[in-house]
C-alpha cells in the first residue's frame, strides 16, 4: 500500500521556494512552509544533528495519506528519499520510508523498517487535518529540495494537481531559539506531599541520540517519568520509560487523581504514539483527540518502552495527577488488558512525587479479602464440622443429624456470599487480569452451587446408592475446593501486579496460607482419629455405633 503512495509522488510538478519567513504554528517546531493548503513544519537541532519535520494536510475526517521527500536536485522526484504515512477511517495508521529510484512502482523500494536516520514517527488527527511527523538525521546544513503529495483515499488513488508540489527549506533557518537546559531544577520538598522523592537529572539515548532531562522520578519499580521545562517556549518536554516492557505504554493526566477517566493520555500502539481522550473504560470511550500535548513518539530500546511528548507547562499544577499503565508484550492500544497500572501526584515544579491508591483498589481489597475469608476459613470450617460432628454429637434437628444441618447451612451461606462478591467483581472491574481469573471464578461459583444442590440429594442410608453418593459428593467437593485455592492464588498475584501493593499482596497471601494450613491440620487430625477408632472398633453395639458414625462422617 505504501509503495503505491510513493508512485503517486511521481507526478509531482511545480516549484516554489521558501525560507523560514513564517514561524511554525505547531509546538516543537520553529519554521513553516505553506503551499496549496499544505503546511510543512521543521526545526533543526544543531547540537544533536537531527531535524524534526511534520507535514500537515487537510483531509476529511483525517483519513488518507500524506508523503514528503527530499532530493539533491530541485524539482526532481527520482532519487528522492521519502516518508509516507496513511490513516484509515478506523484510525489504523502506517508510516514508512522509501527510496524513489524511478517513476515505476517496481523500482520504488522501501528502506528498512526503522532506518537509523528515521525516528520518533507519529501520525495524528487534528480537526480534519492529518499530521505525519518524524525526525531525521541531518545530512546537510544547507538547502533541502522537498517534494510532497497527499490523497483523500486510503486506496491511494491519483491525487489532484492541487495536492502536490515542491519547495525548498534551509536547515539553518530551523535552528531553535533556545536549547534544552542541562542544569537540573533544584529539587525541594513540598509539605503537602507524603514522603516525597527528590528528582535527579537523566540522560536518555534513543537511536544513537542523547537527550538530557532536568528531572527524573520513579513512579514504580520500573516506570520513570523524565522532564525538562522550557521557560521560553512554555513547554515541558517529557519522557516516560518502562523497563522490561515491549508492549503498549500509556501515560495520562486525569481530571481527578486515582481515576482512569476523564483523562487525556499519550499511549503507544506498535511503533506509533498518539494522544487520546479517555471518557470510559471501554474501547469506544478511548478516542484520538487534540490537546495541549504535542509531538508524541515512541520507541523500544534495549527492552525498554519509551514514549516522549511535549505538554503546556501552564497545565501542570502544583500536584498534577498522573496515571500510567502498560502491557508487557501486547502492543495494540486501546486495549482492555494491562499488566500493571498506577497513579501518582507529581509536582513538576519542585520535583517531588507521591504514589496514590487507585480508586478501585479498595474494591479489589474488599473482593479479595471477602473471598479469602469465605474459601480459606468459612467453608473449611463447614467441612471440619461435617467430618468431626458425628464423633462429638449424635443429636438431630427436625429429624436430620445436627452436623449435616450445620454443614449444609454454612455451605449455603458461603456460596451465597461468594455469589455476592463475584457479581461485585464483574460489575466493578474490567476483564484486564491474567490467568483467566474472571472466567475461572465464574466457573467455580457455578460448580460450588452444583455441590450444594448435590448435598440436598443425599440418598437414604439403607440404599446402595448412599456409598457411591458419599464418595462422589466428597471427590467433587475436593475438586471445587482445590480449584478455588488456585483461583485465590491467581487473584493475589493479579492484585500485586495491577496495584503495585506488595504489602497488601503479602498480607493476602499470608491469610490464605494460614487458613489453609489450619484447616489441613485439623482435617488430618480428625481423619487419623476416625481411622484409629474404626480399626479398634469391636462387635459390640457401642463399637457398631462408632463405626456408623465414622461412615456417616466420611460423607
Amino acid at each position: 500500500m505504501r509503495s503505491l503512495t510513493i508512485v503517486i509522488l511521481a507526478s509531482l510538478v511545480g516549484l516554489g521556494s521558501a525560507v523560514c519567513g513564517i514561524p511554525s504554528t505547531r509546538q516543537g517546531y520553529n519554521c513553516m512552509v505553506v503551499a496549496n493548503n499544505m503546511n510543512f513544519h521543521w526545526a533543526t537541532d544543531v547540537n544533536n544533528g537531527f531535524m524534526s519535520m511534520a507535514i500537515d494536510v487537510p483531509l476529511a475526517n483525517s483519513v488518507g495519506w500524506a508523503g514528503v521527500g527530499w532530493n539533491t536536485q530541485p524539482s526532481v522526484m527520482i532519487g528522492s528519499t521519502a516518508v509516507v504515512g496513511t490513516r484509515t477511517a478506523a484510525g489504523a495508521v502506517t508510516i514508512g520510508s522509501y527510496t524513489l529510484s524511478a517513476k515505476v512502482q517496481a523500482t520504488i523500494l522501501a528502506t528498512q523498517s526503522t532506518p537509523g536516520w528515521l525516528s520518533r514517527t507519529s501520525i495524528t488527527s487534528e480537526s480534519g487535518r492529518l499530521i505525519v511527523a518524524f525526525r531525521r538525521v541531518e545530512v546537510s546544513t544547507g538547502t533541502f529540495n522537498m517534494v510532497y503529495a497527499f490523497g483523500t483515499s486510503t486506496s491511494l488513488t491519483q491525487h489532484t494537481a492541487s495536492n502536490r508540489g515542491t519547495f525548498q527549506i534551509t536547515a539553518d533557518d530551523g535552528k531553535p531559539a533556545v536549547t534544552i537546559p542541562t542544569t537540573p531544577i533544584p529539587p525541594t520538598l513540598s509539605p503537602n506531599l507524603v514522603t516525597p522523592i527528590s528528582c535527579t537529572p537523566s540522560t536518555l539515548t534513543i537511536s544513537g541520540t542523547s537527550s538530557t532531562y532536568a528531572c527524573m522520578l520513579p513512579l514504580s519499580s520500573n516506570v520513570i517519568v523524565h522532564w525538562t521545562t522550557n521557560t521560553v517556549s512554555g513547554l515541558t518536554s517529557m519522557a516516560v520509560t518502562a523497563s522490561g516492557v515491549t508492549g503498549w505504554l500509556g501515560f495520562s493526566f486525569p481530571t481527578v487523581a486515582t481515576s482512569m477517566f476523564p483523562a487525556v493520555a499519550v499511549a503507544s500502539s506498535s511503533q506509533i504514539a498518539s494522544v487520546y481522550q479517555i471518557s470510559s473504560k471501554s474501547a469506544a470511550g478511548i478516542v484520538p483527540t487534540v490537546s495541549d500535548i504535542s509531538n508524541p513518539t515512541t520507541e523500544v530500546v534495549n527492552g525498554q518502552r519509551v514514549i516522549r511528548f511535549n505538554k503546556a507547562t501552564a497545565s501542570l499544577t502544583a500536584q498534577t495527577a498522573v496515571n500510567f499503565a502498560y502491557h508487557s508484550t501486547l502492543t495494540t492500544f486501546p486495549s482492555s488488558q494491562h499488566t500493571v497500572r498506577g497513579s501518582s501526584l507529581v509536582n513538576f515544579a519542585t520535583g517531588t512525587v507521591t504514589a496514590v491508591q487507585l480508586r478501585d483498589e479498595d474494591d479489589a481489597r474488599s473482593h479479595g479479602g471477602g473471598m479469602i475469608a469465605i474459601w480459606a476459613y468459612w467453608i473449611p470450617l463447614a467441612i471440619v464440622i461435617k467430618v468431626i460432628g458425628p464423633l462429638v454429637c449424635n443429636c438431630e434437628v427436625m429429624g436430620l443429624p445436627l452436623p449435616y444441618v450445620l454443614h449444609f447451612s454454612m455451605m449455603f451461606i458461603g456460596m451465597s456470599l461468594s455469589t455476592v462478591f463475584t457479581v461485585f467483581a464483574v460489575a466493578k472491574f474490567d476483564n484486564d487480569v491474567d490467568y483467566a481469573h474472571r472466567e475461572l471464578g465464574i466457573a467455580i461459583l457455578i460448580l460450588g452451587w452444583v455441590q450444594v444442590l448435590f448435598g440436598l440429594s443425599k440418598p437414604d442410608e439403607a440404599t446402595t446408592r448412599r456409598k457411591y453418593w458419599g464418595w462422589g459428593h466428597m471427590l467433587f467437593g475436593i475438586s471445587v475446593f482445590v480449584m478455588a485455592v488456585f483461583q485465590m492464588g491467581f487473584g493475589i498475584k493479579n492484585f500485586g501486579e495491577l496495584y503495585n501493593n506488595d504489602g497488601l499482596r503479602d498480607d493476602f497471601r499470608g491469610a490464605l496460607i494460614g487458613g489453609l494450613a489450619g484447616f489441613g491440620l485439623v482435617y488430618l487430625i480428625a481423619r487419623c482419629y476416625m481411622c484409629m477408632r474404626s480399626m479398634s472398633s469391636s462387635e459390640s453395639e457401642s463399637g457398631s455405633d462408632g463405626s456408623e458414625r465414622a461412615k456417616d462422617a466420611n460423607i
